[in-house]
């Protein structure tokens, strides 16, 4: 709906397709469906897994005992769809959709009971990145397109720097925060813009030119090297970019799947992991799974998780689990072997 060091030695990029590499034992994987109706968004609050707060439409709920009982908090102000949460200490934020299609930010800072606005946006809504090394947030919005900065847990923004050059507003579709700089990926058509010490500049643009989303996915071991997916909802028209240190675009690898969400696994050097389904269009996501690579989209594996056809994102944690919030619930799979 949604996140480094030395530059890699990149495989070169030279064959067009993708291969699809043995299917992986799906009971190689504890799958477990945590919580059972449709959520797009998540927030895991303890180290350990057992405390986890879901946005399921437009509600707010929370489990203390790893998804056994799930219980209501808050009431939710026009919104139709929590599209991201995010915890800061004790405040709670809120990316959404409300009932005129316009994206805001919401904070409570009564442990979800009530919840202001902090942050509008007269477009899609911003993506929300918390740095908890230094304590601040970036909100990448659109109309202004920018990113705006939070020193006091959302309570207040600045705008830094605006990207004056964007005067037609564009659907902000990933935010990442570097040492070395801050990146907005946009869609429709696909960009992605960098901010560093020098100001703004556009450092890749869709090839095609066409109407497709960018969803953006670094490397766990690095972020010199970033890896650019490309979707537009058809399976005949996804591809996979390498974007280097230097900006340099490697040639485009075909993706057998339309992509959803992706994560890096935490951990685990070069594997990244995509939601996908395997849908002639984006009518029918009879198809969905989970996949995975570990050399830049040349080859996959696919766990498929009975029932979900939808994954909105990804998140690895450091005990080797990816959960993903779907339509059919909040999912959790574990590696058994």
């Amino acid at each position: 709906m949604m996140r480094v060091s030395a530059l890699l030695l990149i495989i070169p990029l030279l064959v067009c397709g993708s291969r699809q590499r043995t299917l992986p034992q799906t009971d190689s994987f504890q799958i477990a469906t945590l919580y059972h109706d449709h959520c797009e968004a998540f927030e895991i609050l303890d180290s350990l897994g057992s405390s986890i707060c879901v946005g399921s439409r437009n509600r707010l709920l929370v489990t203390h005992d790893g998804g056994v009982v799930w219980n209501q908090i808050g009431s939710l102000p026009s919104i139709t769809l929590v599209k991201q949460i995010l915890h800061v200490g004790p405040a709670i934020l809120l990316a959404n959709t409300s009932s005129n299609g316009v994206g805001d930010l919401y904070l409570s800072t009564d442990s979800g009971r009530t919840f202001t606005l902090t942050l509008p946006c007269s477009g899609t809504g911003p993506v929300v990145y918390y740095d908890r090394r230094l304590s601040i947030l970036y909100a990448a919005t659109c109309c202004p397109t920018g990113i705006a900065v939070s020193s006091d847990s959302g309570r207040s923004w600045i705008f830094p720097e605006q990207l004056i050059a964007a005067s037609i507003c564009s659907q902000v579709c990933s935010l990442l925060c570097t040492k070395e700089a801050s990146y907005i990926s946009l869609s429709r058509p696909a960009r992605l813009l960098r901010y560093d010490s020098t100001g703004w500049r556009v450092v890749f643009k869709d090839p095609k030119g066409e109407n497709r989303e960018l969803p953006l996915v670094t490397t766990s071991s690095g972020t010199d090297n970033l890896m650019l997916c490309l979707t537009s909802g058809s399976v005949t028209n996804e591809d996979i970019y390498l974007l280097k240190k230097d900006h340099a675009v490697s040639k485009a690898i075909r993706c057998p799947f339309s992509m959803w969400g992706a994560t890096s696994q935490a951990g685990v050097a070069n594997r990244i992991w995509i939601g996908a389904y395997d849908a002639v269009s984006a009518v029918d996501f009879t198809f969905g799974s989970l996949q995975e690579t570990d050399d830049f989209g040349q080859t996959w594996n696919s766990v498929r998780i009975p029932g979900a056809s939808l994954y909105w994102s990804l998140t690895t944690t450091a005990d080797g689990s990816i959960y993903a919030p779907t339509d059919a619930g909040l999912q959790r799979c574990r590696l058994t072997h």
